[in-house]
């Protein structure tokens, strides 16, 4: 009886683990959580945010799995992009090719949010205007590597499967990276569903992308917005 009794129990466990744990498709942000917050870890974020920033060449898949998801657990983390003044201030330095005031204002918003790729993308268009070759690959070694992070996140063709990102603004990163042209939009559950005009090289129809943290993150501001 008692045999039966732990068996019973640890089944429940085993259950209830299942239903809190956060795991979305490869990702699973328990362990994110668990290894980015601990300070003594040496995957604490802000000693990954440090590599990834001076030498992002030497880290491996791990580590920059644990680094761009772990930016969901820190303070700064804002799914809706940079300040707008910041933002069209960028903009208006990148069109009348002032690309050096560009920089500027664009490591000015990687500084709340490394991990932006439509800012490192910017940048390092920047970098190749003004024939920096060696900033230009850095930057271009930050928007690859994570780049191949998200694509190791899932394969983006179901919900189950979805590329998992932090802020909507990636999908559309990745969109040009794969050269599709988006057609539509729509949120179904948690993830943002891609259709793609046809025909393309890929051979596709839609992209599903997972935005459980920034819907999370966009609804528990509205909460407080609403107190």
């Amino acid at each position: 009886m008692a045999e039966k009794i732990f068996i019973l129990f640890a089944f429940l466990f085993v259950f209830i683990s299942n239903i809190y744990s956060q795991v979305i498709s490869n990702i699973d942000f328990d362990q994110v959580k668990a290894k980015t917050t601990d300070s003594s870890s040496v995957f604490y974020y802000p000693k990954l945010r440090s590599q990834f920033e001076n030498n992002v060449e030497e880290m491996n898949p791990n580590m920059l799995t644990l680094f761009y998801y772990g930016n969901v657990f820190t303070k700064e983390y804002d799914p809706l992009g940079p300040d707008a003044n910041d933002e069209n201030m960028m903009l208006d330095y990148y069109r009348k090719k002032d690309f050096e005031n560009a920089i500027l204002i664009g490591k000015k918003i990687l500084e709340k949010d490394p991990t932006d790729l439509s800012y490192i993308h910017r940048i390092r268009l920047c970098y190749y205007y003004i024939n920096d070759t060696l900033n230009l690959t850095n930057y271009t070694y930050r928007y690859i590597y994570l780049l191949k992070t998200i694509y190791n996140s899932g394969d983006g063709l179901s919900n189950k499967t979805a590329y998992v990102v932090t802020r909507v603004s990636d999908e559309y990163q990745i969109l040009e990276h794969k050269k599709l042209a988006l057609e539509s939009q729509s949120l179904i559950g948690d993830c943002d569903v891609m259709t793609v005009k046809q025909p393309n090289d890929l051979n596709i129809k839609e992209l599903y992308f997972n935005v459980k943290f920034s819907l999370d993150h966009l609804r528990n501001t509205m909460k407080k917005n609403n107190k």
